[in-house]
């Protein structure tokens, strides 16, 4: 894996996640209004969940990076 596409790919789950944070929205209304999978919003969460990290920003992918745990989070496509 290329490590920009790797942080670009975490980043952008991080924004989602802290938007789906912020929203209030139910997982599948969330996934629905962004174009989603179904299962796609649970597996991060999950992931995130498992890696020990929670979405705060730019800190988390910074952190990421340093740990290796952007593998993790990156999932499966």
């Amino acid at each position: 894996q290329v490590p920009g596409v790797v942080a670009d790919g975490l980043q952008q789950r991080v924004e989602l996640l802290t938007q789906f944070r912020r929203s209030g929205l139910s997982q599948r209304d969330f996934v629905q209004s962004h174009g989603l999978g179904l299962s796609t919003l649970p597996q991060w969460l999950r992931a995130e969940r498992l890696a020990g990290v929670v979405a705060l920003g730019h800190e988390v992918v910074r952190r990421a990076r340093e740990s290796g745990v952007g593998v993790a989070l990156e999932g499966r496509g």
